[in-house]
Formats: structure tokens, sequence, C-alpha cells
């Protein structure tokens, strides 16, 4: 449900949804984090 609106939100102020992993690679390309795959492999971990 919260998603839903989140999504709705982000559509009405023309915000790009990417994803998690769209996120990680974003971060990355801009230097933010030094390895993709450790974030990744937080994300995986329950």
């Amino acid at each position: 449900m919260i998603c839903r609106r989140a999504r709705k939100c982000a559509e009405l102020f023309e915000i790009p949804l990417i994803g998690t992993l769209g996120l990680v690679v974003l971060a990355k390309r801009k230097g933010l984090i030094a390895l993709a795959s450790r974030s990744l492999n937080v994300l995986k971990t329950p």
C-alpha cells in the first residue's frame, strides 16, 4: 500500500523510479560506494 502511494507521488512530481539495484549501480558510478557487490550482499542478508 505504501509503495503504491510512493510510486504515484513520484509520478506526480516526475521523479524517475529506478529501484534498489538501480540506486546501488548509480551510487557506484558516482563514486559514492567502493563496491556495489558489498551493498548488494547486505541487501540479500535477512
